[in-house]
């Protein structure tokens, strides 16, 4: 597969991961995740990238601290020349399993709460 489209795993809240074929744009993952873009290696998998927006209040996925990424997510390979690439089998197997190991999304954790008491903790 080129790297105008690619295999990515997406996540929603409340949902089950899915495996999606998608254009390689930035206009792309912004719509995916509902916003601007953050980025962060994903735990556990060589070679993956946790691609979210860190503005979004539904609790999805836990993290190897304890942070939590809210709404939703796409994880797609490393970038190469500037552009994501593809997953493997073997990075799809690892990803599915830590979503399913670490789903924060039943936890209740309402993210919009949580920035307005660190914004208050600063005023």
């Amino acid at each position: 597969m080129s790297q105008d489209k690619l295999s990515v795993f997406i996540k929603r809240p409340r949902q089950n991961p899915e495996i999606r074929d998608i254009d390689n744009t930035h206009e792309t993952y912004e719509e995916l995740v509902g916003g601007s873009l953050s980025a962060t290696p994903m735990p556990n998998v060589k070679g993956a990238t946790l691609i979210y927006n860190k503005e979004s209040s539904n609790a999805n996925l836990w993290l190897l601290n304890d942070d939590i990424i809210f709404g939703a997510f796409v994880v797609a390979g490393d970038m190469v020349d500037g552009k994501y690439t593809s997953l493997n089998e073997e990075q799809q197997i690892k990803i599915i399993d830590y979503i399913f190991s670490n789903d924060a999304s039943g936890s209740g954790i309402d993210g919009s709460d949580l920035f307005e008491s660190v914004d208050d903790a600063y005023m």
